[in-house]
């Protein structure tokens, strides 16, 4: 989504063993509870303004650095648990895990490219994989473990 301003993010809710249910499972503390499913109405809950403002600070919260890069509809950002690498010169921090994520959306993009052709062909996507045991059939190889 290269060139893109708009950043569109599922929202992942967490659901408790008590039916609590919390903005993020990464921000599971009293103040991000939302309520409970047993007295909550679920449809108000995803309207609720504080929600909305939940997501509206991940979007904002974002560095320059997010916002130019061509992954950014890929990873969002990030968590925003994880944004505390400070970048000389930036006010925002930069979510510490970037240049891994970076390196693994380069890494694959070519396979789920490929994926993706294969899919709008009505295609299976396991066909990009090897053929097993020097068959036909596609699926991961199996390599011998070493005598030891």
């Amino acid at each position: 989504m290269e060139g893109s301003n708009q950043i569109v993010s599922e929202p992942r809710r967490l659901i408790e063993h008590n039916g609590d249910i919390y903005a993020c499972d990464h921000f599971v503390y009293p103040e991000y509870r939302l309520g409970n499913l047993h007295d909550t109405d679920l449809i108000a809950l995803a309207a609720s303004p504080f929600l909305q403002t939940f997501g509206q600070d991940k979007l904002e919260g974002l560095s320059p650095g997010c916002h130019a890069c061509r992954y950014l509809s890929l990873c969002f950002g990030g968590c925003p648990k994880d944004r505390f690498a400070q970048i000389k010169g930036r006010d925002v921090p930069q979510n510490y895990l970037c240049a891994s994520y970076r390196h693994y959306f380069e890494h694959t993009a070519p396979a789920m490219q490929r994926m993706a052709q294969l899919i709008w062909q009505g295609r299976s996507p396991a066909e990009i994989m090897p053929p097993r045991n020097g068959g036909a059939e596609a699926g991961p190889q199996r390599h011998p473990a070493k005598p030891g």
